[in-house]
């Protein structure tokens, strides 16, 4: 046959639908990618068939970086570089596909993004974003699992390892995000769902979208690692969970919302919401300092807090932890140990706290909290209760309630409530030790 009548050939059979898939179909692959050779080859080859790969400019140029490559792979220039950056990526695993997408100047370094979105899971990561050893290794991977990750994001060893992953995990990682040694390992993973700097509602996406760009979330070791974990849900603003451990297992089986600006300090929101079914809501710029919020929520306990509160060392902690629940307004409990045990340690054990009240050094420590015998209930009223120790032990294990603009001095109202049921009216006990209990 003569070469007319071969492409004529070939142009019918491609008319007629019956031309070979591999004939009309394969990998595209950029320039100065996969070793500058022919596909397949040691640098990059694929689990299945190459159809719907693209590879642009300059990637996978360490030899094994783009081994087994699942069918619906996307990988930008400049990216994949590294031992075993990419293998696996979107690959399939006793007959299922999974599917991953990486931006430009990405998953660059040993084991980057090795088996992201593989055995049926799904990823997608940005520009300049899982920058580092395993960085990104396993996000979104296994069954209906699901991560994407934005960009200038999970760059750090481990950063972003599994998040996302395992048994239907989801985690969505804005922009500027997760960035520092294991800042957000695990996030989502487990059939947990995690977001990062990204808003799970309609009315915040566009909002969180353009604080992340100036500014993201989780940027510290450890920051968010296992938020939203095993089940749970985290979701954490821009500009929030800043500082070594700040948000670590927040959500973890249980449920944490933290706000724009909230949990900055060592520790600040460790465990909070974490553990059978625990759940803590911060609302903006409250729980700053070491330990401020630490375990508040915890083991199925309940912690809400408004904005600008929680501020200080200790300045929340343990607050409605255990089975107990602590209610903290807006510009409360700001000073070290402020709300520290506040409706903590039983089921019964209650702490309300409302607007501008609680100020001051161990203010209003134990407030409403189980005594040892009895769960305690303490009710306190706008811009009460300011100053050192002035409500510290109200309602301890005993029924404490505090009108407004009331016990505002030095251990004004201290003990009030911790042998027997008591109340203070609006506007009353506002001297040093006026109202003290026993």
């Amino acid at each position: 046959m003569n070469v007319r009548n071969l492409i004529g050939a070939v142009t019918a059979l491609a008319c007629c639908g019956v031309l070979p898939y591999a004939a009309v179909e394969a990998a595209t692959i950029g320039s100065n990618s996969c070793g500058g050779m022919a596909v397949p080859n040691t640098y990059c080859d694929f689990d299945g068939s190459d159809a719907n790969v693209v590879i642009g400019r300059n990637s996978c140029n360490v030899d094994g970086a783009c081994n087994d490559l699942g069918e619906d792979v996307r990988i930008g220039n400049n990216s994949c570089n590294g031992d075993d950056a990419c293998d696996y990526a979107g690959a399939h695993n006793a007959g299922g596909q999974g599917a991953a997408q990486i931006g430009n100047d990405s998953c660059n370094g040993e084991d980057a993004c090795n088996e992201a979105g593989w055995d049926e899971g799904s990823v997608k990561i940005g520009n300049n974003s899982c920058n580092a050893e395993e960085a990104c290794e396993q996000a979104g991977e296994d069954t209906n699992s699901d991560a994407e990750i934005g960009n200038n994001s999970c760059n750090g060893y481990e950063a972003c390892y599994e998040a996302g992953g395992y048994q239907g995990g989801f985690a969505r990682i804005g922009r500027n995000s997760c960035n520092s040694y294991e800042a957000c390992y695990d996030a989502g993973y487990d059939g947990g769902e995690a977001w990062i700097a990204i808003s799970s509602t309609l009315q915040g996406k566009l909002l969180y979208r353009i604080l992340s760009a100036f500014k993201g979330a989780c940027n510290d070791e450890y920051a968010c690692e296992y938020a939203g974990y095993d089940a749970g849900f985290a979701e954490i603003a821009p500009w929030a969970c800043y500082g070594e451990d700040a948000c670590e297992d927040a959500g973890e089986d249980g449920y944490a919302k933290i706000g724009i600006g909230s949990c900055k300090g060592y520790d600040a929101c460790y465990e909070a919401g974490y553990n059978n079914g625990g759940s803590f809501t911060v609302g903006m710029n409250s729980c700053k300092g070491s330990e401020s919020c630490e375990y508040a929520g915890y083991d199925g306990g309940s912690a809400t807090i408004g904005r600008k509160s929680c501020i200080g060392y200790d300045a929340c902690y343990d607050a409605g932890e255990s089975d107990g629940q602590a209610t903290i307004g807006n510009e409360s409990c700001v000073g070290d140990y402020a709300c520290e045990y506040v409706g903590e340690d039983d089921i019964d054990a209650q702490a309300t706290i409302a607007n501008k009240s609680c100020n001051g050094y161990e203010a209003c420590q134990d407030a409403g909290s189980w005594d040892g015998a009895n769960p305690g209930i303490a009710n306190i009223g706008t811009r009460s209760c300011n100053g050192s120790n002035a409500c510290d032990g109200v309602g301890y294990g005993w029924e404490g309630t505090i009108g407004y603009l009331s016990c505002n001095n030095y251990e004004a109202c201290i003990d009030v409530a911790s042998t027997m049921d008591d109340s203070i009216g609006n506007n009353q006990c506002n001297d040093p030790k006026e109202c003290a209990g026993p």
